[in-house]
């Protein structure tokens, strides 16, 4: 239940972002009709989903209901009030998390030991991926 939850509020943290968009327009009553629609879908999908699901069908749709509002108000936010993001790039390293999380999620190993291994192997290439990509360069110190 916890992997759902903290992505979903990654989500509205990239949907509070995007919430400048409508605040530099004037245009504020979007986001009331955001917050309205998503209001609105999360009280349905949480009465069809828990009885079902429980607490994790909640979790599901907190996750669904954020990024539908992340896409709702980047669609308007390209219209009213365009902004050049890295889609690619954010959307690769959310990705990338998203499959790096499910596969420690999904592998079990009997020993401790082996799993805190891999799990550091996984974070590893993580970052190796990110400094790859980044092109990332330390300053060296000299005294």
């Amino acid at each position: 239940m916890v992997p759902p939850l903290l992505l979903a509020n990654l989500f509205f943290g990239i949907y509070f972002n995007l919430s400048v968009w409508y605040k530099l327009t004037d245009r504020t009553y979007y986001g009331t009709w955001m917050t309205i629609g998503g209001a609105m879908i999360t009280i349905v999908l949480n009465y069809l989903l828990i009885p079902v699901y429980g607490f994790h069908g909640s979790a599901v749709v907190t996750l669904v209901v954020y990024i539908l509002m992340v896409i709702t108000s980047y669609a308007l936010s390209k219209k009213y009030y365009p902004i050049p993001y890295q889609l690619t790039r954010g959307t690769f390293y959310i990705v990338i998390t998203v499959v790096v999380v499910f596969t420690t999620n999904t592998i079990s190993l009997e020993s401790q030991w082996l799993a805190t291994a891999f799990h550091m192997l996984l974070l590893f290439l993580f970052i190796l991926v990110v400094w790859r990509l980044e092109k990332v360069q330390l300053p060296l110190k000299t005294s």
